[in-house]
């Protein structure tokens, strides 16, 4: 019940941001197809990430990846990196990608790829927020998976505005767009969900890492809302960098 709840009050919130991030798209409204296909393919993109999570952890039992010795951040940054990192932003990586080959007539501007990429992110938050929502912490956090997906997508508009122009480096912007979400993906959940320091038998490292959680939600929370209101200072500057 209470993770329904989670949900539905998830969708509202990003409902209210998506549609304010439309609103604010130069070239007008979007259709229904263009609106909805990335957000339902954000939401399939949830059990693919389990999957992709489940094929992981046989690859690091096959190679006992996993016993390597690292100091404590760094393999709670590990596990974020194998436990939700890499398999969560490939999931979303191919259902932007997917949502790319349905509508890429439709996209007519670098704003209208961070917009595909944002509504993947939220589709996947509502479908999760369902499955273990009840934590009120994730909350302020709950356009964060937007942040990640749209980040990608806005690499790969980048890179089609690049191409087209003749400026710039394409293949940067496809290493960045890759990269960066995964990165900063793993590095939330080692400071979070997957920090390992929270379970270690010395009292110091405990602390450490109770502190880098903290941290690291607020960071999140930070980059969250600094990405949303960058987002929405430049539409006007991505919407004319037309495709």
């Amino acid at each position: 019940m209470e993770e329904s709840l989670h949900a539905v009050v998830a969708l509202i919130v990003l409902t209210i941001i998506y549609k304010r991030m439309v609103d604010r798209r130069a070239q007008g409204p979007i259709g229904w197809l263009q609106a909805l296909l990335p957000v339902g393919l954000g939401g399939v993109s949830l059990p693919l990430s389990f999957a992709f999570f489940l094929g992981v952890s046989v690859l690091i039992n096959q190679i006992d990846l996993g016993s390597y010795p690292l100091p404590p951040f760094l393999k709670s940054v590990r596990a974020g990196f194998f436990l939700a990192g890499l398999p969560e932003e490939l999931a979303k990586g191919i259902a932007v990608l997917a949502a790319l080959l349905f509508l890429r007539k439709k996209l007519t501007s670098v704003y209208d790829y961070i917009l595909m990429g944002m509504a993947v992110g939220f589709g996947f938050t509502v479908f999760e927020e369902f499955l273990y929502g009840a934590n009120p912490m994730r909350l302020p956090l709950i356009a964060l998976h937007g942040v990640f997906s749209g980040t990608f997508a806005y690499f790969l508009g980048m890179a089609a505005y690049h191409k087209k122009t003749q400026q710039g480096s394409v293949v940067i912007d496809v290493i960045l767009g890759i990269v960066l979400p995964i990165l900063m993906h793993s590095l939330y959940d080692g400071c979070t969900v997957s920090n390992t320091m929270l379970y270690s038998d010395d009292p110091k490292v405990q602390d450490l890492g109770i502190i880098i959680g903290i941290v690291g939600m607020v960071v999140s929370v930070i980059v969250q809302v600094y990405v949303l209101l960058k987002i929405k200072k430049d539409s006007e500057k991505l919407c004319g960098m037309a495709l």
